[in-house]
């Protein structure tokens, strides 16, 4: 059996002001980088633009017209975590939403969600060394949801 733990997954925080949608690097990567890694993108839809802004200062900022499409991409690392904590055999999922340009095609990372993934479960799992429960973070979830919200306020397709 899998059981889903939020706690397992390092994901963006995300919120929605005046009909924005406000992505900011997540807060304990924050506090533990010392602020180093905060990042923050803004979705206008009214402006039709991203803004890109890392430690407080504008970096870029993108039209929505300047984008082609979005991309979604999964990968993991491949090599089993053996976590003690919790007696699995398990892998790292990444999950990365970007913009790919019109023009360039250049590949603009929004976001990367990275989690704890269930490889080996059930009878294969136990057989393996896996315990009767396996845990997996919720990076899948989190990130699809995330890419049906983009797709709603840019209008842009999906790749």
């Amino acid at each position: 059996m899998v059981r889903t733990l939020g706690i397992l997954a390092l994901k963006p925080r995300t919120s929605l002001i005046d009909g924005r949608l406000l992505i900011e690097s997540n807060l304990y990567l924050q506090r533990f980088t010392l602020g180093f890694l905060r990042t923050s993108i803004v979705v206008d839809p009214v402006a039709r633009e991203f803004t890109f802004r890392k430690k407080g200062k504008l970096t870029r900022v993108i039209l929505f017209e300047e984008v082609e499409r979005l991309d979604y991409s999964y990968a993991d690392t491949g090599i089993n975590t053996d976590s003690e904590l919790f007696g699995s055999l398990d892998t790292i999922e990444w999950f990365t939403i970007s913009l790919i340009l019109r023009e360039t095609q250049e590949q603009v990372t929004l976001v990367r969600i990275v989690g704890e993934g269930s490889v080996d479960h059930g009878m294969l799992g136990a057989l393996l060394g896996d315990g009767g429960v396996d845990y997996r973070g919720d990076q899948e979830e989190a990130s699809q949801g995330l890419v049906r919200l983009l797709k709603a306020m840019t209008g842009l397709s999906l790749v």
